[in-house]
This record gives C-alpha cells, structure tokens and sequence, in this order.
C-alpha cells in the first residue's frame, strides 16, 4: 500500500477560510482554530479522494514569532500524524520562508519514494517549483481548494498539478474555523499585567522610580522586554497607537491607578 502526506499552508488555510466563513477575509487573531476537527476533516478528504493508500502524516506549515509558539501552534503540534512546521513574522506582520519549507519537505519525500501522492493545501505560486521536481519523482500531487474561492490559486499552480478538483466546503469550515473578534485594548491591558505580575521586587521598584520621576513607561530595559511580551501575547507586532497605549496601562498598574 503506498502513502500520501498532506501539506497545509497555515496562512493560506486561515485566510480563505475566512472568506469562505465570513465572505471576506478576517484578521487572523479574530479567528479560532480546532485543530482536531481540522486534521481529522482532512484525513476524511484524503482518504475519500484516496480510498487504497494510508496516510503519512500531515505537515502544517505557519509563521512565528521569534522562538515562541502560539496557544493554536502548539496544540496542533501536539496533535497525532501532524508535523508542524515554521517560518519566521518579519517585523512587518508578513510570513516568510514557508512556501520554502514546503517546496523542501515536497522533493525530499518524494526523492526517498516515501509518498506516491501529495494533497496540497496552498495557492501560492512559489511552491510551483516543488511540484514540478516532485512528480518528475513519481508522485502525483492534488491541489486542495476551499469552496467558494477558486479564484484564489495561482494560475500556474492549477496548471502543474494533477488533479485539482478536491475542495474543503463552506460547512467543512464552519466546523473548523469559529470568526471570535477580540478587543485589542483588552488584550493589550491583559498582556500588560501579566508582565507586571511576572516583575522581580527589585525591577517593579525600579520601575516605580522611574514612573515617579515624571517618565512615561517602563524603563528602557524594561520597555524592550514589556514591547516583545505583547508582541508574543497578541502574536502580531503593536501599531504606534497600541505602544503608547501599552505603556499607559504599564504606568497604572505599576501604581495601582484603578482604571487599570
């Protein structure tokens, strides 16, 4: 019995699932993700698009943050038959190096013959290249879309693959994909204190004089570390507006203004 693997573009997967749920696309801290629901929806796909083959695994492919996994990458890296794969958040919000780890996972497997088949959840004409090199190894690759935005894969990309008739539908997403907005002033304030409560007594007093002596914020050493723990918290960078505001709801909870 041969395999097939399944390779997830997070970003991509998140994005049009948002159109397909809501009609246009959402930001993606306003959106929450079952990731069992979604591995096991995917392995139903699969396995009916592919009835005599048995899964490998699944390859989740998103961006991060520095070093730090999200609440929802580290539940889908928890989960069984998944690998999780990252890239990089430049400090524009923007995804790299993940059409890259596709593109490599893809000629590797297929260059040790361990699939004979690819489901390739993506749109991106970058990984291109990867199923060209793939199926010159054999394997067939199958573009999986999501219902109703066809339109948004690469051209090229429908061209090179083998099939590309295999679609999520809108219902498959209502089950995977919940649109939960947040409040950013609440999130920013939430982070805020729980980076206060983690201060030694030392560094707080320190913070207390500097506050006291008319400055605004944290101390520089200080603000760098409060700056990157809201950073990870909302898992996206702060705009000017939300910085300013950060260190606001530093200076009150530092001295216990109650509005904080």
């Amino acid at each position: 019995m041969r395999r097939f693997a399944i390779f997830v573009d997070a970003g991509y997967f998140l994005a049009e699932g948002s159109k397909s749920l809501t009609g246009q696309k959402v930001r993606r801290r306003d959106l929450s993700l079952e990731g069992e629901k979604a591995v096991q929806i995917l392995k139903d796909v699969a396995h009916k698009h592919l009835p005599n083959k048995e899964l490998l695994r699944i390859y989740w492919y998103d961006g991060a943050l520095g070093r730090t996994l999200s609440n929802e990458q580290s539940a889908i890296a928890s989960l069984n038959d998944v690998k999780l794969r990252l890239g990089i958040i430049n400090q524009f919000g923007q995804q790299k190096g993940v059409d890259s780890l596709i593109v490599a996972d893809l000629i590797e497997l297929a260059r040790l013959n361990s699939i004979s088949d690819a489901l390739l959840l993506s749109g991106d004409e970058d990984v291109r290249v990867g199923v060209q090199i793939a199926q010159n190894h054999g394997v067939r690759v199958h573009l999986l879309g999501i219902k109703p935005n066809q339109q948004s894969r690469s051209e090229q990309l429908l061209h090179e693959a083998d099939t590309i008739s295999l679609f999520l539908t809108k219902n498959q997403i209502q089950k995977i994909l919940h649109h939960t907005p947040v409040k950013e002033d609440k999130l920013i304030l939430d982070a805020v204190k729980s980076f206060v409560d983690g201060l030694t007594s030392q560094e707080k007093e320190q913070a207390l004089e500097h506050w006291n002596a008319g400055h605004h914020g944290a101390p520089r050493f200080l603000d760098r570390r409060l700056l990157a723990h809201c950073r990870d918290f909302l898992e996206r960078l702060l705009e000017p507006g939300e910085i300013k505001y950060m260190r606001s709801c530093f200076g009150k909870i530092l001295t216990g203004d109650s509005g904080a």
